[in-house]
């Protein structure tokens, strides 16, 4: 629930209107869209730079990004 965290925040510095549900929504849409963002880009770099080593008896892989 951090988006009504900064959105009471937001609030309290009377950048919107008082009583206003902007700062509440907003925030939430930045949440609702930017965690499952991070996470998309986040999987995809780390599969980009995995390496994998084939050898006749085995097989070793290094994970990159993270």
């Amino acid at each position: 629930m951090e988006w009504s965290f900064f959105g009471s925040f937001t609030d309290g510095l009377h950048v919107f209107p008082k009583n206003s549900p902007i700062p509440f929504v907003l925030f939430g849409a930045i949440a609702f869209l930017g965690f499952p963002l991070v996470a998309y880009f986040g999987k995809k770099l780390n599969y980009a730079r995995t390496e994998y080593k084939f050898s006749e008896d085995r097989l070793e892989f290094e994970q990159g990004f993270f």
